[in-house]
């Protein structure tokens, strides 16, 4: 039993740390358009980076 939740307990870490990679290359991909002017592109990433964001603050949550 405490051997599942040890390996859950890791799965939910290491989904954590690619959603923080994930997060931070998208703020770099929407400062990136933010330069070129984009302003499409800039929606679209900035509703990817929230989605994302949510989703680390559900994962804070559940701690």
């Amino acid at each position: 039993m405490m051997t599942e939740i040890a390996a859950m307990s890791s799965q939910i870490l290491q989904y954590n740390k690619r959603l923080e990679r994930l997060y931070s290359n998208k703020m770099l991909q929407l400062n990136r358009a933010l330069n070129s002017g984009n302003k499409l592109r800039c929606l679209v990433l900035q509703a990817e980076a929230d989605a994302i964001c949510q989703e680390l603050k559900q994962i804070a949550m559940a701690k």
